[in-house]
């Protein structure tokens, strides 16, 4: 199968994909003439509900478009955590409406893995982080006054021997902050974004190969 890159838009995925890529799921499907034509026009279009949940844009080169997006949207780069504490439970923040997982952008001359740590203590009060790999790099548009924006978000596994009291960040409009335990998190999930959906469904999916591979 094709090669396929996937940025989010509040709930509809846009599918960047070659040729001959099948969607799993129904998708509305894009020329690639056409949404070259206007990137940013397009997009406003998926915020103000005139698509399906998926979009799919085939491509003759994904790298190639992936760029062209990048070149008409502004930049913004992310990072954050999956975190775990000795219970197993989860580390979930509460904010506008949804659960979500902290995150927040790098400050200027920082790297990944440093912001990620500062980015979870300080959205949630949370202390002793370690992380342990790097689960995935994910994209999403959103939009506000000053124009449309990609963030490039930087997601990783860490874990924490700590389990003090949490102290949500409230100036960031986070009202609560978490340990979730396992049997907990999918009803969370249920009220949550499309990006971490996936972010949580591909972690399982890895923790059950790692499982084979060691059993």
């Amino acid at each position: 199968m094709s090669q396929a890159y996937k940025i989010f838009i509040n709930e509809t995925q846009l599918v960047i994909a070659g040729k001959d890529y099948i969607p799993v799921n129904e998708a509305y499907i894009e020329q690639e003439i056409d949404f070259e034509k206007d990137i940013p026009g397009f997009i406003n279009k998926v915020f103000d509900g005139k698509y399906s949940s998926e979009i799919l844009v085939r491509v003759d080169s994904v790298d190639d478009m992936v760029g062209k997006i990048r070149k008409k949207l502004v930049l913004v780069v992310a990072a954050g955590g999956l975190v775990w504490n000795l219970d197993n439970e989860l580390l979930m923040i509460f904010r506008r409406g949804k659960w979500d997982l902290p995150k927040g952008k790098l400050d200027k001359g920082e790297n990944l893995e440093t912001a990620a740590i500062r980015e979870v203590m300080e959205e949630t009060g949370t202390t002793g982080l370690k992380i342990t790999q790097k689960a995935r790099m994910m994209d999403y548009i959103y939009r506000n006054k000053s124009g449309v924006f990609l963030k490039e978000i930087h997601w990783y596994e860490m874990h924490t021997d700590n389990k003090t009291a949490l102290v949500p960040q409230t100036k960031e409009g986070i009202t609560k902050a978490e340990w979730v335990p396992k049997t907990e998190i999918a009803e969370k999930m249920e009220n949550t974004y499309a990006s971490v959906r996936e972010l949580m469904g591909e972690f399982e999916d890895s923790l059950r190969n790692r499982k084979k591979i060691v059993g």
